[in-house]
């Protein structure tokens, strides 16, 4: 097993010689076996080596494995850290996960130790099991090529050693070096999904289906890990094109994000969001596909709220990604007056909308505010639908005399960023319908009405011929 540790840690370049190495260690099997056979390898190598322990305090049994730890790196001779934290007070502040928020302390504490001691390398004891069932507890979650990719072998100044070997050959190597971890008794516990995977699902996936799968899931892990790594380094490269970024706002241009292939798309928007705000928390594959049909195919001046208060607005040629107080509403949208076909449909596909005329000798029953029906003898053809103009004037149901359309919109609580994308419906003698708000009262149906015209508004994406 040493020496494919070795051989591994040659073909990836893990280690160089004078490294300062902080070796995480919990006092289980796996950090063990990590921190003794590093100290081997300190010859080769030339290397200097930190020992770091984090007490969560979870369990009883935590002091003592801290002291435990210390007592094996005093014996090896080498620099000891170790912290107490208050894990599950942390989850109480902040709602994470008992995994998660062990994970947060763990490596922050483990950050926080190579920068005073003055490391260049952070090793975990992380092998080929944990990689296979990270891989499949991600498959579970719905994961992206990032999680699917799982553990990388290097991280930045983190290297994971041992990822070439299983758990059943670290324990014979302890058993051998006569080695006495610790047992984490939690480790069998059912109620974290980790440890059904290890103990429950993977062994019952190698007995039914596939024995060796764990082999086949760390293979899984290193080619989807590998294409994601190609994908954003694509994105970054596509960022040079597609991205703007402006002191108030970032821009990404509609027109060239759709010559890329859709994967380089949906890692465009993820690295626009983190260069916005920092991080990706709270964002899900729906609002980066969202993103993209809003850039592509949305209507000019369309909003979509994301997680951590930012705003996506639709511009002519592009999205704007800014924070909620930043966001400007769109006036002046224009749309082409066009005359309305009666019967039958007129497409608005700058509003992403559609108008449904029809003819009814008979009185229409109830109406949705998507629905309109006037006396078409009371009306002056031809018909048109546009948008708003400056200076409109509009007689809306049940109010005598005329208002000015924007004192309606205001009164009727319309918001500013929606008032540029209402198709107005007009005769020759002005507004007849607000589509998808009021109707005029000139025009309106009546009980000596003959011959009714019922006009329908209708998203594009719901029409149908």
């Amino acid at each position: 097993m040493l020496e494919r540790i070795k051989a591994h840690i040659q073909r990836y370049n893990l280690l160089t010689k004078g490294d300062k190495v902080v070796v995480a260690c919990s006092g289980g099997p796996d950090s063990l076996a990590l921190l003794y056979i590093l100290n081997e390898l300190c010859p080769d190598y030339q290397l200097e080596l930190a020992v770091a322990h984090v007490n969560h305090m979870f369990r009883r049994e935590s002091k003592e494995e801290a002291i435990f730890v210390g007592r094996v790196a005093g014996q090896l001779g080498v620099a000891y850290y170790q912290a107490e934290i208050n894990v599950p007070e942390y989850i109480e502040k902040t709602g994470l996960s008992t995994e998660e928020a062990a994970r947060i302390v763990r490596y922050r504490f483990l950050y926080q130790v190579a920068e005073e001691w003055q490391a260049n390398k952070i090793a975990t004891g992380h092998h080929r099991d944990d990689q296979a069932e990270t891989v499949l507890l991600h498959l579970l979650r719905g994961s992206g090529g990032k999680g699917l990719g799982a553990m990388k072998r290097v991280n930045g100044t983190l290297i994971r050693p041992l990822l070439s070997v299983s758990r059943r050959e670290i324990e014979e190597y302890c058993r051998l070096a006569n080695l006495q971890p610790c047992e984490d008794q939690s480790n069998r516990n059912l109620n974290f999904l980790r440890n059904r995977i290890r103990l429950e699902l993977i062994p019952h996936l190698e007995d039914q289906y596939n024995p060796a799968l764990r082999s086949s899931l760390c293979r899984t892990a290193e080619i989807i890990g590998d294409e994601h790594d190609f994908i954003c380094r694509s994105a970054q490269e596509a960022w040079e094109i597609v991205g703007k970024e402006q002191p108030d706002r970032l821009c990404i241009d509609s027109g060239e994000l759709a010559k890329y292939h859709i994967s380089v798309q949906r890692q465009i928007f993820r690295l626009a969001i983190e260069k916005k705000q920092g991080h990706l928390k709270g964002i899900s594959f729906l609002h980066v596909e969202n993103l993209i049909e809003m850039a592509l195919r949305g209507s000019v001046g369309s909003i979509l709220p994301l997680p951590g208060g930012l705003i996506a607005q639709k511009d002519y040629s592009s999205v704007e990604l800014v924070f909620g107080g930043q966001s400007e509403a769109k006036t002046n949208i224009p749309l082409p007056e066009l005359m309305l076909n009666i019967p039958g449909s007129t497409l608005l596909p700058q509003l992403d909308a559609v108008i449904i005329a029809r003819f009814s000798e008979v009185p229409v029953g109830t109406l949705s505010p998507e629905q309109a029906v006037f006396d078409w003898n009371e009306l002056e053809e031809p018909l048109v639908v546009r948008t708003r103009q400056k200076g409109d004037r509009f007689n809306p149901l049940g109010i005598k005399g005329s208002k000015k359309l924007k004192e309606f919109f205001i009164d009727s609580k319309i918001p500013r960023c929606q008032r540029d994308n209402i198709p107005l419906i007009c005769d020759q003698r002005g507004i007849v319908w607000a589509a998808g708000y009021r109707q005029s009262e000139r025009g309106k149906a009546t009980a000596e009405t003959s011959r009714f015209l019922q006009l329908t508004l209708m998203k594009q994406e719901d029409y149908s011929d």
